[in-house]
């Protein structure tokens, strides 16, 4: 059995990927703020993207994932644990974390793609399907306007993630605590 902190009325499934999709975000976070600050030369740089591409390529199909078992699953009434004021900013808080966890790696994709994306030192975008490239915009030349733009979004996203995962932490202690 996997100890996890307890989180109750979450099957298992959601339970387990709730905790590997934090990590993985914790890692995404850390990296993604580390490298911008880096020189350009240094190797270092170009690891921790190349690992915080990879890891972003990951978390998305693990999204999905979670959008199925939260779908198809029972979850808690909130309305239990405190009052409805309470419930409502846990729900949006929730419902943003979900946002982000779409927006973040659309707006990564866009962010990387002029310049390549690799996963684990592959370059994967021209292993996409046709359909696919052109779905998500990769038609033509590389458009560096928009990965400029894209990137703006993308740390300001991170930035409103930071700061959901706090006040996402401080309710789950609360709750955790007043038991």
């Amino acid at each position: 059995m996997v100890l996890l902190p307890e989180m109750e009325g979450y099957v298992e499934r959601l339970r387990v990927l709730h905790w590997v999709m934090a990590a993985m975000l914790t890692v995404m976070l850390i990296t993604g703020f580390i490298s911008p600050q880096l020189s350009d030369m240094s190797a270092v740089k170009w690891w921790i993207r190349d690992t915080h591409e990879s890891i972003g390529l990951l978390l998305f199909p693990l999204f999905m994932m979670r959008c199925w078992f939260r779908l198809s699953a029972t979850t808690p009434d909130w309305n239990t644990y405190s009052t409805s004021y309470i419930a409502a900013l846990s729900r949006s808080v929730h419902g943003s974390f979900y946002l982000l966890m779409l927006a973040l790696p659309i707006s990564g994709y866009l962010t990387s793609h002029p310049y390549g994306i690799q996963f684990f030192g592959v370059y994967v975008v021209n292993y996409l399907p046709n359909a696919v490239s052109d779905a998500l915009l990769m038609k033509g030349d590389p458009d560096f306007a928009l990965a400029g733009h894209a990137a703006h979004y993308h740390k300001d996203f991170a930035i409103v993630l930071c700061l959901l995962i706090a006040l996402h932490v401080t309710g789950a202690f609360k709750i955790h605590t007043k038991k």
